[in-house]
């Protein structure tokens, strides 16, 4: 059975100019295609905030295949 770990990234600044990506949540997910695990993930991520659209508290996310 595939296992998937989707991180979800906010896009910073730090005080020196610096940009960085910060991590805002990570969901584990068991089965399906990674697609499928993409689509649950953002509904989860955008349900768990009471908002329709995931990018209003995220600016990327990262899919990884997890042994």
């Amino acid at each position: 059975m595939s296992s998937y770990v989707i991180t979800f990234f906010k896009h910073l600044v730090d005080s020196n100019g610096h940009s960085y990506k910060a991590a805002q949540e990570q969901i584990e997910l068991a089965g399906g295609s990674p697609q499928q695990a993409v689509e649950t993930a953002i509904k989860q991520f955008a349900g768990a905030r009471h908002i329709c659209d995931w990018t209003l508290h995220a600016d990327s996310f990262e899919l990884s295949a997890k042994a």
